[in-house]
């Protein structure tokens, strides 16, 4: 509740997404989702929610962890007139949602449980590993999607 009061709060002017080299991390979508511009490390998975070039389709910054080149991005952001960010939102929300959202998850996972089946007929031990991969991912899915903005 906190976290959404913030992320939406009229005095948020972006998210900054600090760990290099960082899994996936839902922070930035999350901010994407409310439509913050966000600003995170050139590494690991901030690389595969923020669109930084070019510069018509960003949804975000990527950029070395480094205090000056951050605080240079950090200008860029705050000299945005209302239209740029209502544009970069637009994008950011559009993107969280078609590349993020519980639809597009979902039909990711059937593709790859299709091409589970199609692969043919697997050991005993192997099916019960993959059993519980499956319902660990779905269940990670449907807790993350479940905490969702309202």
């Amino acid at each position: 509740m906190q976290r959404s009061a913030l992320l939406r709060s009229s005095s948020t002017r972006a998210l900054l997404y600090t760990p290099a080299n960082e899994h996936f991390g839902i922070g930035p979508v999350e901010g994407m989702v409310c439509g913050l511009p966000v600003l995170g490390c050139d590494s690991g998975g901030p690389t595969e929610s923020i669109v930084d070039q070019p510069p018509e389709q960003r949804t975000g910054w990527l950029r070395t962890p480094d205090p000056g080149v951050w605080a240079d991005a950090l200008e860029d952001i705050c000299r945005m007139d209302a239209s740029a960010r209502g544009l970069l939102a637009q994008r950011s929300k559009q993107r969280a949602e078609s590349v993020f959202g519980m639809a597009s998850m979902a039909k990711e996972l059937e593709t790859l449980l299709v091409e589970t089946v199609e692969m043919g007929p697997v050991e005993t031990w192997q099916i019960k590993g993959i059993a519980f991969v499956i319902a660990f991912l779905v269940g990670l899915v449907l807790a993350v999607w479940s905490r969702r903005f309202s």
